[in-house]
């Protein structure tokens, strides 16, 4: 409703418009050529004028989504960084800042090179040269890659997920995700563990803490699988 409102407007307006334009050429006795001249200029400035506006309203637009998606990106409990086809920083929330420990902020690093905060990051892990050599690797195959483990040298362990972005079949940017999984991996050893000790329990007899008949038929079967 908003848009044709607004084409009423501007159609009104035009007509409001070449009518005080025909008075004023009766006015003044102008010609017929420069009457038709006038409201031609008239009618193709206000197209442009709303044309204009619409562009504008487009990119008004525009503007909120970014900042949006900014906001969004900005509060994630994870590290992220975006780069352009150039490897130059376009975004760095402020979680990647604190995951790696960087002195500048988002705004701060826009604008510079992704690869040399890469180089910057590297002495935090364990093995900084295979850290270096990965990211090399998916820079040059531009494949996705998800879930990839790092280590670091406080024992802390992230996960990675790097996305290329593609524009139609343009490569235009790079897209690396971080999370700290170390709670996480630490739950999980401790689940194993504990499976294994049940699993010992279970196959042990409580009063000899020798193998009980459980134990026995599970090795059996194992045996008669092997011999066959």
């Amino acid at each position: 409703m908003k848009t044709v409102s607004k084409l009423q407007y501007a159609f009104s307006s035009m007509i409001i418009t070449i009518l005080a334009v025909c008075m004023f050429a009766h006015y003044y006795k102008l010609e017929w050529l420069e009457l038709m001249g006038a409201i031609v200029l008239i009618g193709l400035s206000m197209h442009l004028g709303y044309q204009f506006d619409r562009t504008r309203h487009y990119e008004l637009e525009s503007e909120k989504q970014t900042a949006r998606m900014s906001a969004l990106v900005s509060s994630l409990n994870s590290g992220i960084l975006a780069l352009d086809e150039n490897r130059t920083i376009i975004h760095v929330n402020k979680e990647f800042c604190r995951m790696f420990h960087l002195n500048e902020n988002g705004e701060q690093l826009r604008g510079t090179n992704g690869h040399e905060l890469f180089q910057k990051n590297a002495p935090l892990f364990t093995d900084p040269d295979l850290f270096l050599q990965t990211i090399r690797t998916l820079y040059t195959a531009h494949n996705m890659s998800l879930n990839q483990e790092v280590l670091l040298i406080n024992g802390e362990i992230y996960e990675f997920d790097y996305l290329p972005i593609y524009v139609g079949q343009h490569d235009s940017g790079h897209l690396w995700h971080y999370r700290n999984v170390t709670e996480a991996k630490e739950k999980e050893r401790l689940l194993i563990e504990s499976n294994m000790i049940l699993q010992n329990l279970s196959s042990m007899d409580g009063l000899t803490g020798i193998a009980n008949r459980r134990s026995f038929d599970s090795r059996i079967a194992d045996e008669w699988k092997r011999s066959l």
